[in-house]
């Protein structure tokens, strides 16, 4: 999937017109020590457990549905990492 096809998937989920009930992009940032930021983003859907008589009110899971990619990292100055 090319850079473009993810970015026009995004703005599509984003806008709610694609994506079914209990769905939404997860996002995770990471800096690395040399300054490089990188950004991944998941479609996550909630997946609810059946109720239990040992757990009659169990959690919401999350589950992934699709790895959408990453961001192009960019470089970031020291400080703004606060070093």
């Amino acid at each position: 999937m090319s850079q473009a096809a993810i970015k026009a998937r995004i703005a599509q989920l984003r806008q709610g017109k694609v994506a079914p009930p209990n769905t939404w992009i997860g996002t995770t940032s990471i800096t690395k020590k040399n300054g490089k930021r990188y950004t991944y983003y998941r479609l996550l859907k909630a997946v609810y457990t059946p109720a239990t008589k040992d757990n009659p009110n169990p959690e919401r899971k999350t589950k992934m549905v699709q790895y959408l990619g990453t961001k192009d990292s960019t470089s970031v100055s020291g400080d703004e990492r606060g070093y």
